[in-house]
């Protein structure tokens, strides 16, 4: 998970980078997905990171690192980094549907490939 996480966010930069490079730039609702999806990331990175189990430890040990619901009294950290990193991951696909939409009318042969 961590590689995947990893190439998805090197492979934006340096795609949004190489369009910055060539003069393209990006529609106003490219930047708001880019900044939710930024927005979500860093909430989701800290639960994924905050460690409530051990896999090292037998299943009494590790119970013990278990903490209480901190959502609505239900959802436990593990729940809110899944409702996080769905919606980063859902941002990320919106940000990557509307990367290149001002590319929408300019003929093949005029668009730079790198």
């Amino acid at each position: 998970l961590n590689v995947l996480l990893a190439n998805l966010f090197v492979y934006i930069f340096y795609y949004a980078i190489m369009k910055w490079c060539h003069g393209e730039a990006f529609r106003p609702l490219t930047w708001i997905f880019m900044a939710v999806m930024v927005a979500f990331s860093v909430p989701a990175l800290y639960f994924y990171l905050s460690s409530v189990t051990s896999w090292q430890k037998s299943p009494s040990e590790s119970r013990q690192l278990n903490k209480d619901c901190i959502l609505l009294d239900f959802y436990d950290n593990h729940d809110v980094w899944h409702f996080f990193s769905a919606g980063s991951l859902f941002f990320y696909s919106m940000v990557l549907l509307t990367i290149d939409d001002r590319l929408a009318q300019t003929p093949r042969n005029k668009i730079i490939s790198w």
